[in-house]
């Protein structure tokens, strides 16, 4: 075989390929394509990333695997279609004969044409990918908005393994086209492979992906700057390419031995082609076998640590000691761990990294047998309630990075590629020992912790000990090491630095983060406060130069809080890491909780802050002149709402108030679970003064769904927020709620349904820890949770001492939440409409307004509401910020109706009643009146809430309302739609949910076909406001208001239409709009004009037809007619018949109706 005659033959190819026209049109669509893709990454990250880290998930630097897959598909395809043709491009254009008489070899002329096939089909490949660095390049240079260069290493890989699997494919296509001599049966053959291929890669758990990665590359290597990786460290990953080169080189031997011209090597080449597909064979067998081994081993330790998690254990108390880092060679562990038996302990039981090898182990000074497997330490020692112990463990070599997380309620390699794809921005590695980066997370047991290695089920996943450390850390001498509390040096010399660790306060758990960091600190109110970066990553460290003073204000201001309040920070120290993609971050158990917050500690992607771009929203300084602080003022609030903002785990403000309570102290017990979460909340929103978020569950295909939901959640108003919108989206659904009312706090069991445990608790908590600070007071709470954490510093508490403590520090949680923990009853409000009226000015000729709302509670159990509102603008064009007040917590007892009463200086122009946990579900937004401003009543201005004897207009006599929701409303369907709860694979198969029988809608799935339900803000409704509706056809599906009528006589009959208005969207929590956005924006449901319904009232006395021009009709109700009615059932049958010609966009709403008495 000559290679000289091997390049002459491919030559020719590829001047052949050049000649032919579907070439180019692959090649621009390729290029057009995977531009589009860039480019909405690129637009989404330069002008969205400062809004939020996890939009910072888009950063094209770091994805150019999503872009990269675009190509290789349509490059694939391109190979198909460039290679099925071969033999009879030969024979059309009368050369075969040529080539069977000429004095080259079979093998010479299929292997040459192959590679001027394949090297035509990459160079497009490689020129896009060259053309992405040059514009991300530029885009640098330039300054401008939009724009990055891909991350070299994962550039590469893309290079490499797209030239691995068009080789594979060209292989293929051209051992088809040998077997089949028709090209519409070999390009058919081939697509149907390619597609094979891809079914099988996308339903393939993601531990099997290289296994079948013939139309991708092997795993899903995202970039990454201070890990730069060539290929997914999955098991195996590094196998993948002489496996993919071997059985394509086996096919290629196949064709040659096929190929339908004489030649003396055939059986050669078969042999060939056998001994290679063995090998190739060989090589996919070495994978499968170390990722079984590696899930076999996985669920050993399981089992293991699940037979031991019950048993007694001891608590840890102190650990000393010297941590020794080699970076990608040796972990050495030499520590002393102080122990106390709570109960009678006859095995003493540690969870430790399996990969770390335990030299030495000693109990009070003296060596004992012990052992170390799958992960657990076992001692046989007796030990006495109270008794404590002394134990030295001595430990090299290198971690398996591998354990830990053995409960996770997902297991993100047992996940398909296709719904892992967004789990795998949160990060598969469960720690990284890198040479150039060491992230030692407490889920690995890098040190040694009490008992199995299982989740307690609370924030923290190792264990629930609260213990103080002293540890030595050493590290290369250029390094720098993250880790609890103060960082002090103690040695220094040519090779390496040791720090130590010694934080005065307790802490549930110890990780250490180690690079060759960038440092910036500072001290603010006593507590040093540090970020540590890659030093490639320092562009916005300059950006926020000049607001240096007014972030260290903000900063200040929160550790003000801790101290007004009585519970300092305690470590002494803060430090905001800069840590990989491919680091996991979530916890495992059942919660499946955030692991970037750790003691001390606050872990940023380098997608988030360290890369995020903040130049958009202040590219037009002036702008901020007119605040206080200028241009670094609303650089600050930008970035405060940014670390807010972020739900993919890394919210900074939120995790890491955890140091000043969540780290010290927790509930044990009954109902343990529930009193952290709200907890949480209240160390928040006394100390940050901040919302958060975050549920791993929600990273899965269908997140496009979620966004969705957030856009649809601000765009109507019942979010102020992008944290709010994603919380709302993700707890705000039929059967969170169908478990929140069935199921107590204190009897919920998380790991029947995790994600729905997930929820039904972060909602009812929230409620109620605003319910608690906004009745007792901030002041109060703080008081509170300092009595609570100095009394239980180190230790737990129950329920009965939670009780206990808020009672002593002035406030009753039986008064304000009732049996909170035990029951599942909620109250249920009914709103008035608002009045308002212009009273006599004050004395100091200021003008007053008083607006009053009458509101009852027409549920049993008594429950909290408030008021939020606002002044209405001076002048309708005005883009005055007019800011929100509210009212206090106003308790209304069961079966009770209040007025409450507000006083302003102007009219109202929005007004919004907050009614917390509820029947009702959502904050209700208030229609304000018109007022008379110039003629003033003589009346007594009323602030506060008094008794009132309003009764609701569906308590009054005479009149029926039947709305949606009702036991009187159904559905009726003869049409052959039927109404699927999966969204489909393009959706990511979301399961959609039905609320009390009809589908909850999703505006991203297109109008219904079917009867669906939607919350409506102008909707009618005794507690919740949804309407159902649908759009347009022939008649086929109605919707019935069945009311039961007490008297045969005359009725009117009205019908209620969905109002629109406008609102604010907010895209973060700011203290100005600048720095926040915020966009007006129209509510409705779309411009075109309403239909003409087909409306029949049926009962014992015939049919009716009404026609309702929905179009003239107003917001609100609206009279259809006055009738005669018998006794007993009548009903309204509101029908989806429209005229032909409207079928693809008429809206049906079926609300509520109303029957009036004829007096």
């Amino acid at each position: 075989m000559r290679f000289s005659m091997i390049r002459a033959i491919a030559a020719a190819e590829r001047r052949s390929i050049r000649r032919l026209a579907r070439y180019w049109v692959f090649f621009s669509l390729a290029l057009l394509i995977g531009s589009l893709i860039y480019l909405q990454y690129a637009v989404m990250h330069g002008l969205g990333s400062h809004l939020s880290a996890t939009i910072g998930l888009m950063n094209p630097r770091y994805l150019v695997v999503s872009i990269g897959t675009v190509l290789l598909v349509i490059f694939s395809l391109s190979a198909i279609f460039l290679a099925f043709d071969i033999r009879s491009r030969d024979l059309r254009d009368r050369i075969a004969e040529v080539l069977d008489t000429h004095p080259m070899t079979n093998s010479e002329l299929v292997i040459g044409r192959s590679a001027g096939v394949v090297f035509m089909s990459w160079l497009p490949v490689l020129a896009f990918l060259v053309l992405l660095q040059v514009v991300g390049h530029l885009a640098n240079t330039l300054g401008w908005y939009v724009g990055e260069p891909i991350e070299l290493y994962s550039l590469l890989g893309m290079a490499t393994s797209s030239l691995f699997v068009l080789t594979l494919w060209v292989a293929i296509v051209v051992s088809i086209s040998v077997v089949v001599r028709h090209r519409i049966l070999v390009v058919i053959v081939a697509l149907t492979l390619l597609g094979l291929s891809f079914w099988v890669l996308s339903i393939a758990p993601l531990k099997f992906s290289n296994l079948f990665a013939f139309v991708l590359g092997p795993g899903f290597a995202l970039g990454s700057d201070l890990v730069p990786t060539f290929v997914y460290p999955l098991p195996g990953s590094e196998l993948w390419y002489p496996m993919v080169g071997l059985i394509a080189a086996s096919l290629l031997a196949f064709a040659i031995t096929g190929y339908p011209r004489k030649d003396d090597g055939a059986k050669k080449s078969f042999r060939i082609g056998m001994g290679t597909i063995f090998l190739g064979a060989v090589l996919w067998c070495v994978q499968y076998w170390l990722i079984e081994r590696g899930s076999t081993m996985s669920q050993a330790a399981l089992t293991v640590h699940k037979a031991d998690s019950s048993k007694p254990r001891v608590n840890i108390e102190h650990i000393s000691g010297h941590i020794i880092i080699d970076p990608g060679t040796r972990l050495s562990v030499d520590v002393v761990l102080q122990v106390q038996a709570d109960d009678v302990v006859d095995v003493v039981r540690l969870t430790f990294n399996p990969g770390l090898e335990i030299e030495r182990l000693e109990l009070h000074g003296n060596p004992v047998e012990f052992s170390h497997q799958n992960g657990l330490i076992t001692i046989e020692q007796d030990l006495l309630m109270g008794q404590k112990a002394r134990i030295h463990i001595t430990a090299n070599g290198m971690p398996d990075v591998d354990f830990g997380y053995l409960d996770s309620a997902i297991d993100p390699t047992n996940v398909s590629v296709t719904n892992g794809q967004m789990l795998m921005q949160l990060g598969l590695q469960n720690a990284i020992y890198d040479s150039s980066y060491v992230a030692l997370m407490p889920g690995i047991f890098w040190l040694p912790a009490a008992g199995s290695g299982l989740s307690d089920g609370d924030s923290v996943a190792a264990s629930t000990d609260f213990f103080t450390v002293d540890l030595q850390v050493s590290v290369p001498n250029e390094w720098l090491v993250a880790g609890p509390g103060v960082r002090e040096e103690l040695e220094y010399s040519d090779q390496r630095r040791t720090f130590r660790f010694q934080p005065n306060a307790p802490l549930p758990e110890v990780g250490l983060l180690a690079s060759h960091f960038k440092r910036m600190a500072t001290s603010i109110k006593g507590v040093d406060v540090e970020l540590l970066l890659h030093p490639t990553h320092l562009r916005n460290v300059t950006f926020f130069s000049d607001a240096v003073s007014e972030i260290t204000e903000r900063v200040a201001e929160i550790l003000e809080r801790g101290r007004r309040y009585e519970m300092g920070y305690p470590y002494g120290a803060f430090t905001v890491v800069e840590v990989p993609l491919n680091l996991r971050g979530y916890r495992g158990g059942w919660r499946m909780d955030t692991a970037q917050s750790l003691p001390g500690v606050a872990l940023v992607r380098e997608s988030g802050f360290p890369t995020a771009r903040f130049e958009f929203p202040f590219r037009e300084p002036e702008d901020f002149q007119e605040l206080d602080g200028g241009i670094g003022e609303g650089k600050a609030e930008r970035l405060m709402a940014f670390f807010e903002a972020d739900v993919s785990g890394g919210n900074v403000l939120y995790h890491g108030a955890r140091n000043f309570f969540q780290f010290q102290t927790g509930a044990t017990g009954r109902g343990a679970l529930a009193i952290n979460f709200v907890l949480d909340e209240l160390v928040n929103g006394v100390i940050t003064e901040s919302q958060g978020y975050f549920s791993t569950y929600q990273f899965n295909q269908g997140s496009q769904v979620v966004f969705g939901r957030v856009i649809t959640d601000m765009l109507t108003g019942n979010s102020g927020s992008i944290t709010e919108a994603v919380m709302r989206t993700a707890v705000d659904r039929a059967t969170i709620w169908d478990r929140l009312l069935g199921t107590p706090l204190s009897d919920m069991q998380p790991n029947d349904n995790p994600e729905e445990s997930l929820n039904v608790l972060a909602m009812k908590s929230r409620a109620l820890a605003r319910v608690i600070l906004d009745s007792a007071g901030k002041e109060t709470v703080g008081q509170f949770l300092s009595t609570l954490r100095e009394q239980y510093w180190g230790g737990h508490f129950t329920a009965e001492d939670f009780e206990r403590v808020a009672l002593e520090s002035g406030f009753s949680l039986r008064h304000l939440l009732g049996d909170w923990l035990n029951d599942t009853a909620l109250p249920g409000f009914i709103i008035g409409r608002v009045s308002v009226k212009r009273l006599r000015d004050d004395d100091f000729g200021r003008a007053r307004f008083q607006t009053s709302v009458p509101i009852r509670n027409d549920e049993e159990i008594a429950g909290p509401i408030r008021i939020r509102y606002r002044e209405a603008q001076e002048k309708k064009d005005s883009r005055q910020e007019i800011p929100w007040d509210n009212t206090d917590a106003i308790r209304i007892e069961g079966k009770t109706s209040v007025e409450i009463g507000l006083i302003t200086n102007r009219p109202l122009g929005r007004i919004i009643v907050d009614p917390y946990l509820s029947l009702n579900r959502r904050s209700v937004e208030l229609k304000v009146p018109l007022v008379d401003a110039e003629n003033s009543v003589d009346a007594a201005p009323f602030v506060g809430s008094r008794e009132s004897a309003w009764i609701p207009l569906t308590e009054r006599e005479g009149h029926i309302i039947v709305d949606d929701l009702d036991d009187g409303f159904r559905i009726e369907n003869d049409s052959d739609v039927v109404w699927n709860a999966s969204a489909g694979i393009f959706m990511g198969n979301v399961k959609r949910q039905l609320d009390q029988g009809l589908p909850e809608h999703e505006w991203l799935f297109g109008n219904p076909v079917v009867w669906s339900r939607m919350p409506h803000p102008g909707a009618w409704g005794k507690y919740r406001r949804t309407m159902a509706f649908i759009l347009g056809a022939e008649g086929d599906q109605r919707a019935i208001f069945q009311a039961d009528i007490p008297s045969e006589g005359q009725w009117y009959l009205d019908y209620h239409i969905p109002s629109r208005r406008t609102v604010e969207m907010n895209v973060g929590t700011a203290r100005t709009a600048k720095a926040a956005g915020v966009f007006v924006v129209e509510v409705g449901d779309g411009s075109a004009p309403e239909p003409r319904y087909d409306v029949k009232i049926v009962s014992e006395f015939g049919e009716e037809m009404i026609e309702f021009d929905a179009d003239a009709a107003e917001p609100g109700w609206n009279a259809l007619g006055r009738y005669r009615l018998p006794v007993g059932v009548v009903e309204v049958v509101v029908s989806n018949k429209v005229d032909s010609s409207r079928q693809e966009e008429a809206l049906i709403r079926a609300d509520a109706i109303r029957w009036r008495g004829v007096k």
